[in-house]
């Protein structure tokens, strides 16, 4: 059976490895940009997996654009990750004790709309730089350090500026790919995110 991936563009940076394990899927990768906005997210997706035709469609995204809910199972199957969001699935440290105060920098973050230092911009540019650091400090005083899972540069960038307002240490984190193979290779726990033809992901998906 034919495949297809889509994937948000977070993913792009493990195409190598992704290509190890699905060397001759189709792989449609979406900008950041639709996290701000889910139902065009959903809509885009469910035109993508309308135009597959019979094949078997991965889902690489986790839960936190809140796409899934509504979206139906073409004639291949579909697949999604039960993960909550790119974290849990590419941080070795998943677990919600160590993400405590702390801000993870993914691939492709400084291309969203909503990335920490185009709001630190916008904030500089309206209140003038020490009042739109303090505005910027209010809201992300929260966080004790950064972390940038993997080596992409405009990750790396995006990590710095964050560190340097905020005046916190940033860290570097390899990212840990074992649940984007498990989830490939259709393991455990992975099987209940499957959907067969003409199946609707369920709103308790996102439980």
């Amino acid at each position: 059976m034919e495949e297809c991936l889509i994937a948000c563009e977070s993913f792009k940076t493990h195409e190598q490895e992704i290509r190890r394990i699905k060397p001759d899927a189709e792989i449609v990768y979406l900008s950041l940009k639709y996290h701000e906005k889910p139902e065009g997210l959903r809509d885009k997706i469910q035109e993508l997996i309308d135009r597959s035709g019979d094949k078997k469609i991965y889902l690489l995204y986790g839960k936190c654009a809140g796409h899934a809910p509504g979206l139906q199972a073409g004639p291949g199957g579909l697949h999604l990750m039960p993960q909550c969001d790119c974290v849990e699935i590419l941080s070795k440290n998943r677990g919600p004790e160590n993400r405590k105060g702390v801000y993870f920098v993914i691939p492709g973050l400084s291309r969203s709309e909503g990335c920490p230092s185009r709001e630190l911009e916008k904030y500089t540019e309206r209140f003038g730089i020490k009042r739109g650091l303090e505005a910027f400090r209010r809201l992300y005083g929260s966080f004790e350090k950064v972390v940038v899972l993997g080596e992409d540069q405009a990750a790396l960038l995006e990590g710095g500026k964050i560190a340097r307002a905020l005046n916190i240490p940033m860290e570097i984190e390899s990212a840990d790919i074992s649940n984007l193979v498990s989830f490939l290779n259709d393991e455990e726990p992975f099987k209940k995110g499957i959907f067969t033809e003409g199946e609707k992901v369920p709103y308790t998906f996102l439980l």
